[in-house]
Parts: C-alpha cells; structure tokens; sequence
C-alpha cells in the first residue's frame, strides 16, 4: 500500500544522461548509487521505434573504479519497430552503482535518461537539486492563476 503524502516523499528523481542527438553511438547513463534504495526505475525515449534499439541495465560495487560494469542478466528491452518508449524497473541489484545502457543499431535521437529510486530505507527525499531539478508540491489549491 502507498504510505499517505506525495510520490516525490518517497522517491528520488535524478537525470542520469541529457538528451543525445541522432546517430548509432552506444549511450551510457551516469552510475545511480543505490544506498538507501532497494529499487530504479530507467526511462528514455527514442527518436526512432527499431527492434535494434535497445536498453540495459549494467551494475558495479564502485562505480566502474576497480569493478567494471557488468550487464544484469535479462534486463535487455528492445523498442521494438512502433514504441519509442522504453523503461526497466529493477529491484534489489546486486551491486551498489546500476547505471542504463543504450545501443542505437538504427539513426535515433536519445532523449533524456531518468532514474527514479523508490523503496527508500528513509523519507522524505529531497528531490531539489540547485541548477539540476526543481519542484513543488501542494495540496487542494484553490483554483486561480498561477
């Protein structure tokens, strides 16, 4: 069951790769620590729905310093040849670093890659990162101008 207050209470927001213009270049997102998470949720977009497009998840104990990334065993989604959208929900990985990555075997723009962290071991998550992210939350405003 959901735990009352706001989705953003309990996960942590965090763009992990900005937006990647058109080519067959492989992407690969900033690492995610995991501490104080059991769970990660990846979501892109491409530009161009292809079955030779595709996504993983890689995981690390340091963040590729002495461990290099390893792909997660049965994490790859392929867009397929009509969706663009594409996310992997991964809970309780192995090592402490996950990190996204995409092969483009088709031209395709990459949109942002975004990581959201649930299952926090502590709450609330500060989801406001100065120059990074910013939100608000509010409850039963009234209606009006902004």
């Amino acid at each position: 069951m959901f735990p009352n207050g706001y989705l953003t209470d309990f996960v942590k927001l965090t763009k992990v790769k900005d937006h990647s213009t058109a080519d067959t270049t492989a992407v690969t997102s900033d690492g995610v620590d995991m501490t104080g998470y059991d769970a990660v949720l990846f979501l892109t977009s491409f530009g161009t729905a292809n079955a030779n497009n595709t996504v993983e998840i890689a995981q690390s104990d340091d963040d590729g310093s002495t461990d290099a990334y390893s792909d997660v065993t049965g994490t790859k989604v392929a867009s397929g040849a009509s969706d663009e959208d594409v996310w992997i929900d991964l809970q309780r990985p192995q090592k402490k670093w996950v990190r996204l990555e995409v092969a483009r075997g088709t031209s395709s723009a990459l949109e942002s890659i975004w990581a959201i962290q649930y299952k926090a071991r502590a709450v609330a998550v500060d989801n406001t990162i100065s120059g990074t992210i910013v939100g608000e939350q509010h409850h039963s405003p009234a209606e009006g101008s902004a």
